[in-house]
């Protein structure tokens, strides 16, 4: 098969939840998801209801593969993707927060891995922080984030930050718990895709960097 229908076969849509962000944050974020080595079909960025309405930097507006869905009111992290998940018909969907950028060959590592391994319903990769001897980042690596191993293979759920998903294990869950507004959305539909028979497995060979 040839590159470019492997590409056509396994088509990925990427979604990232914005609530109040900073421009340059979500510029940066984009930036790093339209500069994949592996084609992004579509891009849903998803203002959750934000005071002051969030727009595509100027840059970014004439992109068609780059969407903007408002939503009326804050409704939470788990409603916002779900809000781009049904616009969605992507065989893959990769959930990407702000402040979070992807290196260049996330999407192909991850895509590649789960096409290998039918039984794995999510992967993610480590996440390292962009600046790594601040105080607070230093205190928010040792108690609050995962941690990352040199090994890849099962892992317990998927944070947040940056986790690529089968399109079937989401839809059949569901999608995202609503309830969870803000916290352990990552852990539990993991747990719930999880119970339906496919596993959350850790990639080691790809990062994401927190800015």
């Amino acid at each position: 098969m040839s590159h470019q229908a492997y590409n056509k076969l396994h088509t990925v849509d990427v979604i990232i939840p914005v609530y109040r962000e900073r421009t340059e944050a979500l510029t940066a974020t984009l930036a790093a998801c339209l500069t994949q080595t592996y084609p992004v079909s579509k891009i849903f960025v998803v203002d959750d209801g934000s005071p002051e309405p969030v727009f595509l930097p100027a840059p970014i507006q004439p992109m068609s593969k780059v969407c903007l869905i408002r939503l009326p009111y804050n409704q939470g992290i788990s409603a916002a993707r779900n809000a781009a998940i049904a616009r969605s018909d992507a065989l893959f969907i990769a959930c990407i927060n702000t402040q979070v950028l992807p290196d260049s060959d996330w999407l192909a590592t991850c895509v590649d891995y789960l096409s290998r391994h039918e039984d794995v319903g999510a992967c993610y990769t480590r996440l390292v922080a962009h600046r790594p001897n601040r105080i607070l980042t230093r205190w928010r690596m040792r108690f609050l984030e995962t941690k990352f191993g040199e090994e890849t293979g099962l892992s317990e759920f998927a944070p947040g930050h940056a986790v690529l998903f089968r399109r079937t294990s989401v839809d059949r869950v569901g999608g995202y718990d609503v309830r969870r507004r803000l916290h352990h959305e990552d852990s539990d539909i993991c747990r719930r895709i999880g119970k339906c028979g496919w596993a959350t497995h850790y990639i080691a060979n790809s990062r994401c960097v927190s800015i």
